[in-house]
């Protein structure tokens, strides 16, 4: 029979190894309780950096390789059964596409990415699925970067730094809005139909936390601000040309503290006339409270990446669910109301159906 010492001693044992195990399994933790995510098969390719699909079949995913020096680029037209691996050409002297990617869904070889050259960030154009790029914009800072909106093979408008407009497959491009602030920038970008459209962003930064809305009706030719007292907008999902959702990091914007700030899921009802708190203080409790990639598929269901996975909401966004459980996911895209692929640091590529 085993004494009091003996069995304190085998205690403790046992939550050193508790512990240890749960240490060595912090980043790697994967857990898909609804076993609706399917892990596909992809060659390696390194460390992912983006992903753009514009069907359920077709899409492209960018990383970097091994050397973790050039970026390399895999495709699917098949819904991530089969991949090719695209070695591609460089015709401008730069580091390579390191992202976001942005496809046209009317041509899937007509490719829009960011690049490193020489010290200024460029936009770079691909007419061949990506195996060779032509600069065609130079900023003179990483701020210009955001998402595209194809409206036909030929009419694009573009996010970032400011608001841009191409009629000629994004060769060249008309600079239509400027934002209030030189901080901020317009990251997010969502049509409901041919006219409305809405652009978001926002700076959370020493000690400044704001965030930024604009609206057109007019198919992006002219731009209205929002007025409202927005935090730093890091997710945006409109439904329709009235109904949208925002989620925003509510944090101080002080770096030189720790904090965990949470962040606040609002909704507006009238084209972002009012808006009112659905839920409050999302992922409060972790330092990393990140909500990216807010997408809602209808008024009651939807999606977004926090701190420690993919959450689920089935009632308009008041409760949520961590669906599928990993501290690694690090880009979502929707390309249906049915169909949405992940991808995590490591290179692997989940996919979910429903």
């Amino acid at each position: 029979m085993l004494n009091h010492a003996s069995m304190r001693l085998i205690t403790l044992i046992t939550l050193f190894n508790m512990f240890f195990l749960m240490g060595c399994n912090k980043h790697d933790y994967v857990h898909n309780s609804t076993n609706l995510w399917q892990k596909l098969n992809t060659p390696y390719f390194g460390r992912l950096q983006d992903i753009n699909f514009t069907s359920a079949d077709t899409g492209y995913i960018f990383g970097k390789d091994s050397t973790y020096s050039i970026s390399t680029i895999i495709k699917t037209s098949d819904g991530g059964n089969s991949w090719q691996e695209i070695h591609f050409h460089l015709n401008i002297d730069s580091i390579g596409p390191v992202g976001p990617v942005n496809v046209s869904p009317f041509n899937s070889n007509l490719l829009f990415a960011f690049s490193r050259l020489h010290n200024q960030w460029a936009i770079i154009r691909s007419v061949d699925g990506g195996y060779h790029w032509n600069i065609i914009d130079s900023t003179p800072s990483g701020v210009s970067w955001g998402k595209y909106h194809f409206f036909t093979a030929a009419n694009i408008i573009r996010s970032g730094e400011f608001i841009y407009m191409s009629t000629d497959s994004g060769f060249t491009w008309l600079k239509v809005r400027y934002p209030q602030s030189g901080f901020a920038n317009f990251e997010m970008l969502q049509f409901t139909d041919s006219e409305t459209g809405y652009t978001a962003g926002g700076i959370a930064y020493d000690a400044t936390n704001y965030g930024i809305m604009a609206k057109t009706r007019d198919g992006g030719n002219t731009w209205e601000t929002i007025d409202y007292s927005f935090h730093d907008i890091e997710g945006m999902s409109f439904i329709n040309d009235n109904v949208g959702y925002v989620v925003m990091d509510m944090d101080s914007g002080n770096a030189a503290i720790t904090y965990a700030g949470g962040c606040d899921l609002y909704k507006t009802e009238n084209g972002g006339v009012t808006w009112n708190v659905v839920s409050k203080n999302i992922f409060s409790n972790y330092y990393d409270d990140r909500a990216a990639n807010l997408y809602f598929k209808n008024d009651r269901e939807g999606f977004v990446l926090g701190p420690h996975g993919i959450y689920h909401t089935k009632d308009g966004g008041k409760m949520w669910q961590n669906e599928f459980g990993s501290t690694n996911i690090i880009n979502l895209t929707f390309p249906s109301a049915t169909c949405c692929y992940a991808v995590d640091k490591e290179g692997n590529v989940y996919k979910r159906m429903r």
